[in-house]
């Protein structure tokens, strides 16, 4: 088993457990309300707890075990530590070894070889996984906040008494780099004492910083001041641990005069963290000495420590999937990170409330009737000059009605429908979108009693109902050009010239399609065809008549002659 200090529990895989303990069953376990996840986030299966016979050396008792399904590495907690009698007491020794001693004996762990992870669409993807302690061109903040101390590292190590002065191409890139930082505009805000203190703390192989942000009202932080400095050479030895509470620690020390008397937030990527400095939990029996003292000095500040993942800090600004892709890439490399980071922008209401909308979908064309009057396309036009209208087109005929409506009613609907049914008779099928009127249940009622289909459309979407919504543009387009004067009237005239009118699909007029004949309009007047040489009268052939002739006469007046 291996020793996790870090661990509130005793875990073991249940295939090592059934080895140990072979006639145990699953039902003897107690189920419990646990939820357990790994630092990458991904779900551990609890399969139950219970207490079992440990022996070693001259312990033999009960000790608690959590059991799980995957098969992980066994961990054992400090709850166990004082019934084996085992102890923390510290370095033993320390071996004073070489770079080059530690490359060759490590040469798997340092390698720089390159690796091709499996990516979901099946294509290759290179990386080269290069070692942040070895491969200085990696030897940069995995949060990315101004760190004068690793830019400028290649200057400190000229001021070192053990080096031998050059001044190369790193020198003079960190020498243009500082330059450029200190002269730059960093977009600083001064301090206003009545916004919320944030302390985002990061370290480096080099050295550590500090980054004093106010949080204002639209959920960014603006900073107030930077901070960083190079390590020490006691420092260089700490741990990882130690290196993230040093960070912590020196910027609370810088911006004392801010943070003192004040509540505040400490920011930091490094998750254990939260188990040894939060200010809200018990601190942990075992802790280093150094790691001990920062505790002691921080209980005199009201802060709270706030661990925010990699992803999260990637994700500052909202850059987008491209951008943060390609930020990401410039520091850090984990299994599935291109998917993830989708998710995380997918999942940003921020991101999505202001991305612009989708290329819209080409409609799907309706297939054309074989008969007339089986499909029929209805919907409202107007409010026009105060008048509303329904139109109603036959997607067979493209013949056209306009029916002024004096109420938009379901009941007012079906009563012109009527009107029209008595003329054309029922139609197969019936294209509406979701309006009140075309939805109530007195309207399928109707319809439904009539054998008629209702084909409901896409609300919001009118491209969906194309046949109608192109005559109701053209309709409300000529109805808004129409002068004051009867409505009916104008829309008869209307009504008229387009029912003559070739269709572009058909090539043919509505009429002729519908009545086999070309309807006659004042238009037709202007043609000889129809202009004869001389007007026609009522008069007819006339009759002569003789004196003497007996004849009837029709008195209208009534009584004698």
């Amino acid at each position: 088993m291996e020793i996790d200090t870090g661990s509130s529990l005793t875990i073991m895989s249940w295939t090592m457990l059934k080895k140990a303990v072979p006639n145990l069953s699953r039902h003897k376990l107690k189920v419990p309300d646990l939820y357990l996840s790994d630092y990458q986030g991904n779900r551990i299966p609890v399969l139950g707890q219970g207490t079992f016979q440990v022996q070693f050396k001259s312990f033999n008792g009960l000790l608690p075990v959590t059991v799980v399904g995957r098969v992980l590495q066994s961990l054992l907690d400090l709850d166990w530590f004082q019934s084996l009698g085992l102890g923390m007491t510290g370095i033993n020794t320390i071996h004073d070894e070489s770079t080059e001693e530690l490359l060759k004996e490590f040469e798997d762990i340092f390698s720089t070889g390159p690796v091709t992870p499996d990516k979901p669409d099946e294509s290759v993807c290179i990386c080269v996984d290069y070692k942040c302690t070895i491969n200085k061109a990696l030897q940069q903040s995995a949060y990315p906040v101004p760190i004068k101390a690793t830019v400028a590292e290649p200057l400190h190590w000229l001021l070192s008494k053990k080096a031998k002065w050059t001044w190369g191409r790193a020198e003079a890139a960190a020498f243009a780099v500082v330059k450029r930082l200190l002269s730059e505009d960093t977009f600083l805000v001064q301090y206003n004492q009545t916004l919320p203190l944030v302390l985002t703390c990061d370290t480096s192989p080099f050295g550590v910083g500090a980054i004093l942000s106010h949080h204002v009202s639209n959920g960014t932080e603006t900073p107030i001041a930077y901070y960083s400095r190079n390590l020490s050479a006691a420092e260089w030895n700490y741990s990882q641990m130690d290196h993230e509470g040093l960070a912590a620690v020196a910027g609370i020390k810088c911006f004392h005069e801010y943070l003192y008397g004040c509540d505040f937030e400490i920011i930091t990527d490094h998750k254990p963290l939260l188990g040894l400095l939060a200010g809200d939990q018990p601190t942990p029996a075992l802790l280093s000495p150094q790691m001990t003292h920062w505790t002691i000095f921080l209980m005199a500040y009201s802060y709270r420590l706030i661990h925010r993942p990699v992803l999260e800090a990637l994700h500052v600004g909202h850059p987008g999937i491209v951008r943060k892709k390609y930020l990401a890439r410039s520091y850090v490399w984990w299994p599935n990170m291109d998917r993830e980071i989708e998710e995380c922008v997918a999942t940003c209401k921020s991101c999505q409330e202001s991305r612009p909308a989708p290329p819209e979908v080409p409609a799907k064309e309706w297939e054309r009737p074989q008969a007339p009057w089986s499909r029929v396309h209805i919907d409202f036009a107007g409010p026009v000059h105060g008048q509303v209208f329904m139109v109603v087109v036959d997607a067979y005929l493209k013949w056209l009605e306009i029916l002024l409506m004096t109420s938009t009613t379901a009941e007012a609907v079906i009563k012109a429908l009527l009107r029209l049914f008595s003329t054309h008779g029922l139609p197969d099928i019936l294209v509406s979108d979701n309006r009140p009127q075309f939805t109530a249940m007195q309207f399928e009622t109707f319809l439904a009693s009539q054998g008629i289909r209702h084909a409901l459309v896409t609300p919001f979407h009118p491209a969906s109902n194309g046949q109608v919504e192109k005559m109701v543009r053209s309709a409300k387009e000529a109805l808004s050009r129409m002068g004051p004067g009867d409505w009916q009237t104008q829309v008869d005239h209307f009504l008229l010239i387009q029912h003559i009118m070739p269709s572009a699909t058909t090539g043919t007029s509505p009429s002729e399609l519908l009545m086999g004949r070309w309807l006659r309009s004042p238009l037709d007047r202007l043609h000889s065809n129809y202009s004869a040489a001389t007007p026609p009268d009522s008069t007819g052939k006339l009759r002569h008549f003789s004196i003497g002739d007996r004849v009837y006469a029709h008195n209208y007046a009534g009584g004698g002659l």
